[in-house]
């Protein structure tokens, strides 16, 4: 504990306080000497990105202990077959696993399109925000068609050593054989599923964890409409086609999780829901933990977007700037309006941001000389870090 700032002090309080064993002399208490230190470590306040703010927003430190915050995205381009799709990833927020005997069709499967490891600079709490990626929309005709579900999205905690790694994978755009294609027998085309991203890793006490975030349910309106009619204006009980969940499970703890926006019928027809698209339609659950001022161009145009539209983010780990590129992630695509051309959009991809709590170093013992006479009350307030 700290040495008292007044009255008497002891050779004995000195050498019980940095730890020296007997004999003990006054010569062995010279700062910056074996024992005692001249700085410690101490909670920094961290630095925000840019466009995204609140209690839950990503942190960046530099300086002489640089937490590490890494952003990583899902690649813009979707894959081009069935073998750019891992294993099972597929799970409800119960933790229950969705049949594999499903493929291509209410969820999408783990996206593997981008992919790698995070290791932690130093011991402490390391921070995880994993977005999944929007669907696609679909079209049918000319007349209308579904705006994609949004991603889900999820922030949790873990306390983990020095040098632990974490693997995390960062969902991809919607698999999409041609934006606005029919979804057609093997429920593919503009109706695409968003990619689900995840991290996983073991705290310091040899538990693992998963932090995990579904994409958006593919959005198959011509499915619907030709088996269901009308009645297929729903599913899950909900408006057409669920948003991504998202949650963690195992050694860590989950501070904010939101499911994304619904996907939702966008038709002309007053009997298959008009022309109206309720708020929050496609919206990422990122938008629900924190505070982001950068929109998804898909989202909000009907002018429709495509991969070659989109641009991929950016981060300098050194300087702590964020380049957002076309942003707006894990929000799913929009469907063009009655009569214009028949296409529809892409979701925006799903995003991990990794970060430790920030940490900076803070000088003590500063009235304790490097050398010469050294006196009782030069160690007023001292600590051994």
């Amino acid at each position: 504990m700290t040495l008292q700032s007044s009255g008497a002090i002891s050779l004995g309080d000195i050498a019980t306080e940095f730890g020296d064993t007997a004999p003990h002399s006054m010569s062995e208490f010279y700062r910056n000497g074996s024992l005692v230190p001249d700085q410690k470590v101490v909670p920094a306040a961290g630095t925000a990105l840019s466009t995204i703010s609140g209690s839950n927003a990503p942190l960046w430190q530099g300086g002489s202990i640089p937490n590490n915050l890494q952003v990583y995205q899902g690649y813009a381009a979707s894959p081009t077959n069935l073998a750019y799709l891992a294993d099972a990833d597929r799970y409800l927020s119960d933790g229950s696993l969705i049949s594999e005997s499903q493929p291509q069709t209410m969820y999408p499967k783990l996206s593997t399109q981008n992919n790698g490891t995070w290791t932690a600079p130093y011991a402490g709490t390391v921070n995880i925000i994993c977005v999944g990626a929007g669907a696609a929309s679909s079209y049918w005709g000319l007349e209308g068609g579904d705006n994609g579900a949004g991603g889900g999205a999820v922030y949790a905690t873990a306390t983990v050593s020095n040098g632990a790694v974490l693997t995390w994978h960062a969902g991809g755009m919607a698999y999409s054989s041609g934006l606005g294609s029919p979804d057609g027998a093997g429920n593919r085309g503009g109706s695409g599923g968003g990619g689900t991203t995840r991290v996983t890793g073991t705290n310091s006490s040899g538990t693992a964890f998963t932090v995990r975030a579904l994409g958006g349910q593919y959005s198959p309106f011509s499915w619907f409409f030709g088996t269901q009619g009308t009645s297929g204006l729903t599913a899950n009980g909900k408006n057409r086609t669920r948003g991504g969940p998202a949650y963690a499970t195992g050694g860590c703890t989950q501070v904010a999780a939101a499911d994304g926006g619904h996907g939702f019928w966008y038709g002309v027809s007053s009997s298959y829901g008009g022309s109206s698209v309720p708020s929050g339609w496609g919206d990422s659950g990122f938008n629900s933990i924190v505070t982001s001022t950068t929109g998804w161009s898909g989202h909000t145009s009907h002018l429709g977007r495509s991969q070659s539209t989109f641009t991929s983010l950016s981060f300098d780990s050194s300087t702590g700037v964020l380049t957002t590129g076309s942003g707006g992630w894990g929000e799913g695509g929009i469907k063009q309006a009655g009569g214009q051309s028949p296409t529809g959009s892409v979701g925006a991809p799903g995003v991990v941001f990794i970060w430790m709590d920030p940490q900076q170093y803070q000088s003590i013992n500063q009235t304790v000389p490097t050398s010469g006479v050294v006196t009782f009350s030069n160690f007023y307030g001292g600590e051994n870090a």
